[in-house]
């Protein structure tokens, strides 16, 4: 069994760090909106007359201001809608917007017929344009929240537990029960609290055998013993705990506390250095890897831009001098290159 390479590789394993925040999604008016929000970098809410919480906040505590409030939405709809408009839903919707949602909260927009879904950071407080800026056939909503756009999936390549969530067809949704999902959507490795979440993504459209994904199973488990990395990670990555899609394709979630991330990391980027490395050895060109001779750090991103750095050279130099290890590690590479999964920061085409 050959031992990895002593090349220096250049692989760089990027963990985000969520805090505390909520999770919306916000229709774009039949998908109309969607690329302004897009281009723009924004979202909004209609109903303009209303633009701050101090008429509801007194409709909620007298039933005459309630009825007077609830009487204006119809009048102020369009006259189609006035018939089927729910006033105390309309209330709720401008009040998740100017209240519940913060700076940090993440927002899905969906394209016409949810074809797309993008996500993104709110980034300012609710405010307010003047209409007079408003511009002919564009979003006419004069309430709005900056948004930072990370991502964009298509319907096809959406994690197939966030259809639910996407399919409501308020205005406003809080879809923070759908939060894990979302997160492994927007990041493959992130710590959440105390624990971190590491997604591979299988992307074979054959039928997957219980044989081709038994090595991602047991694989860090085995691998950990057999290059005896300490007892504590060993018995973390145990402990591990698996979220998998049977349908392919679909993700494999594994959730590991802290102390066992460490090992679990160590074992991806051996995985990720062994692939490329073979790649090399079959198709030639050069290998450039940053982990020292195999120095690989992981950063986590937390809040304010400050970063910790998980060391992971000595686990990895644990499995390459153990033969029994890397032959653990050749499994596991060659399950992942079978079922056509992408690691951890992977890209397409990679």
């Amino acid at each position: 069994m050959e031992s990895m390479p002593n090349e220096k590789f250049n692989c760089d394993f990027v963990v985000d760090y969520i805090s505390d925040r909520k999770y919306w999604f916000v229709r774009t008016n039949g998908g109309e909106y969607y690329t302004e929000y897009l281009n723009e970098g924004f979202i909004a809410v209609g109903f303009n007359w209303i633009v701050d919480t101090s008429l509801i906040e007194q409709a909620e505590k007298d039933a005459v201001s309630k009825r007077a409030l609830y009487e204006k939405i119809k009048f102020e709809a369009d006259e189609d809608d006035r018939k089927q408009i729910k006033p105390g839903l309309v209330i709720n919707q401008i009040k998740r917007f100017l209240l519940e949602m913060t700076p940090g909260d993440i927002v899905l927009i969906p394209s016409e017929n949810s074809q797309y879904i993008s996500f993104g950071e709110v980034t300012s407080d609710t405010y307010i344009i003047n209409e007079s800026e408003l511009q002919e056939y564009c979003c006419p909503f004069i309430k709005r929240r900056s948004v930072n756009w990370l991502k964009t999936l298509s319907r096809n390549s959406l994690d197939p537990y966030l259809f639910k969530a996407i399919y409501s067809h308020h205005v406003i949704t809080d879809v923070s029960d759908s939060s894990s999902f979302i997160n492994r959507s927007l990041s493959s490795m992130y710590v959440e609290g105390d624990r971190a979440h590491i997604t591979l993504r299988v992307n074979t459209q054959e039928a997957v055998r219980l044989s081709d994904i038994q090595p991602l199973l047991y694989g860090f488990e085995e691998i950990a013993i057999a290059a005896n990395f300490p007892s504590n990670i060993i018995s973390e990555i145990k402990a591990t705990e698996l979220k998998i899609n049977v349908q392919s394709p679909g993700p494999i979630e594994y959730i590991v506390s802290m102390g066992g991330f460490a090992g679990i990391a160590a074992i991806i980027m051996s995985i990720n250095a062994w692939r490329i490395a073979s790649a090399i050895k079959k198709n030639g060109g050069t290998l450039t890897l940053k982990f020292g001779k195999y120095s690989c750090k992981c950063k986590i991103n937390k809040p304010g831009n400050l970063s910790h750095d998980i060391s992971t050279d000595e686990l990895m130099g644990k499995i390459s001098n153990n033969p029994k290890a890397l032959k653990r590690l050749q499994e596991m590479a060659s399950a992942i290159d079978k079922l056509d999964a992408k690691l951890p920061n992977e890209k397409e085409g990679q």
